[in-house]
């Protein structure tokens, strides 16, 4: 049987390794020989050989099932073994595959994650970063898009008189907390952009001098780093992503 191979490989890998651990490791890869074997039509198949399409699936089928990223990556982290196990047994004839994309590491989709989170991320950039807390204020509670958000100019879009920010066609309403947010912020922009123009309300160290927005790229960076951290103060997981 071939996990009884593995179990002598992962022996001889790491001789501290308990039996407890191994057989958690095969049972691991018996779950996915099983889901395998539900989606293969052909049965003669070496389902023992793990496939780029197949392994995609099987972790979609343990995001649909509520598995954390945390428990998603650890098993993952088996499979790279198993699958060394098999190319040094002889038993797969090419080269590891592209690990960057079938050994993937799952992250936070910025757009999945929960309300709750978001709240606790706010309160956090609220501490320190008065610029991404601003950011998130406009991001999570009035659904304005990474997109929009960047392209928000400081004097044509904002209207203190009116108490209104328009993006686009759409106008939003500016309550006494988004008021103070920007206010403050707007001193911080200042001081940041020591003498240079620029129209747009969020700038990047690189476009300062340039009169470029800041990227999106770089405010949805901004979100998943708070996550992060979130993760690590209180081992929190939300909500995963379906997406990968």
């Amino acid at each position: 049987m071939v996990l009884e191979e593995f179990k002598i490989y992962l022996k001889k890998k790491n001789s501290n390794i308990s039996d407890k651990t191994i057989q958690m490791y095969c049972n691991t890869i018996t779950n996915y020989f099983k889901f395998a074997e539900t989606k293969y039509k052909n049965k003669n198949k070496n389902i023992y050989i793990i496939t780029k399409r197949m392994f995609k699936r099987y972790k979609i089928e343990l995001k649909n099932r509520g598995y954390a990223l945390k428990t998603i990556n650890s098993k993952i982290r088996i499979f790279i073994m198993y699958e060394k196990f098999l190319i040094e047994s002889n038993k797969k004839q090419h080269e590891v595959l592209n690990k960057d994309l079938l050994y993937k590491k799952e992250r936070k989709n910025i757009k999945n994650i929960s309300n709750e989170s978001y709240e606790r991320i706010i309160e956090m950039a609220k501490k320190d970063n008065r610029k991404y807390y601003l950011m998130l204020i406009l991001y999570v509670k009035y659904k304005i898009s990474l997109r929009n958000l960047v392209k928000i100019e400081v004097n044509k879009d904002i209207d203190f008189n009116n108490k209104k920010i328009y993006i686009r066609e759409k106008e939003i309403s500016i309550d006494n907390e988004l008021e103070r947010a920007i206010k403050i912020y707007l001193k911080d922009r200042k001081k940041f952009l020591k003498g240079y123009d620029n129209k747009y309300l969020f700038v990047s160290h690189i476009g300062k001098s340039t009169g470029k927005p800041m990227d999106k790229t770089s405010v949805s960076m901004a979100i998943k780093i708070y996550y992060e951290k979130l993760i690590k103060l209180e081992d929190y997981y939300g909500d995963w992503s379906d997406l990968y």
